[in-house]
């Protein structure tokens, strides 16, 4: 029945007429798919009105598409075919069965749904948290315990972790890389992704050999949890917060969090618990 469900889906996305009619009731069929997937993730949501996933953010592309080109805007889509030299991600169903292969700056222009990897660096009992370049597309100065990114066409997660870690912060030990802990998918108004996260043990010898990549950090240091947690439920309005920001040197005057890396920390948090339940039994 699975693998129907998805023939069904593929062959709708052949047409744009039928993809543009059975919109929802693709993305319904596809939800009740993954729901039933062995490997269960829960969707972790800034909105929770958001009552489906859809494999495109249909409400975010009305509002970057006027009315009179929406069909032509998603033909173009649908009939995409990305120059080689640019960084090609793919389009996956809620399964993260690859549906198309796009360029990187589509997959975020018009919010499609994609995969990546998400990594938490650890020393002990420590976290190493860092705050992202003033230079970024999106979410500049804010701070982030995960390190992340997306997995280009064909790459495995843990590929895709490997190489995030070594790009931003220089670590490249392949034994202090977990294997993937589970997944999870964040979907927000600005970013629709399958997040494999995975955990990387940096050694007391390897915390001199970070070297934070410029044009992704500004800033990094390890932090202990219980810190963490205070500083992202606290939010702006929290003085001593903000205080121990400064005294840190960090330049972010309203303790700003990226969206996506608090999604994920839930996410974290709760797959931490249910595995502390599980040793106790």
């Amino acid at each position: 029945m699975q693998n129907l469900g998805i023939l069904f889906i593929l062959t709708n996305l052949v047409s744009v007429t039928a993809f543009m009619s059975g919109i929802t009731l693709i993305a319904d069929y596809a939800c009740l798919i993954s729901s039933s997937s062995s490997e269960k993730h829960e969707v972790r949501r800034l909105n929770p009105s958001v009552d489906a996933l859809h494999f495109l953010d249909m409400d975010h592309f009305r509002t970057l598409t006027p009315c009179d080109d929406f069909d032509s805007t998603l033909d173009s889509i649908l009939s995409h075919s990305p120059d080689t030299d640019a960084e090609l991600v793919n389009w996956v169903d809620c399964e993260n069965n690859k549906i198309k292969t796009l360029t990187r700056s589509m997959i975020h222009k018009y919010n499609i749904l994609h995969s990546g990897a998400g990594i938490l660096p650890v020393n002990g009992q420590q976290i190493y948290c860092h705050q992202r370049s003033p230079d970024k597309r999106i979410f500049p100065n804010l701070l982030d315990m995960f390190v992340g990114g997306v997995s280009q066409s064909g790459e495995e997660s843990r590929v895709t972790a490997s190489r995030e870690m070594s790009e931003e912060l220089n670590l490249s030990s392949p034994s202090s890389l977990s294997e993937k802990l589970f997944t999870t998918t964040i979907c927000t108004s600005y970013n629709r992704c399958i997040v494999d996260c995975f955990q990387y043990d940096i050694a007391p010898s390897e915390s001199s050999n970070i070297i934070l990549q410029e044009s992704e950090v500004q800033w990094g240091g390890f932090m202990d949890e219980k810190w963490i947690n205070s500083a992202v439920d606290a939010g702006a309005a929290d003085s001593d917060i903000i205080q121990q920001l400064r005294d840190m040197k960090i330049n972010n005057n309203e303790n700003e969090w990226v969206p996506d890396g608090k999604l994920v920390w839930q996410a974290w948090q709760a797959h931490h618990q249910k595995s502390n339940n599980q040793q106790r039994k």
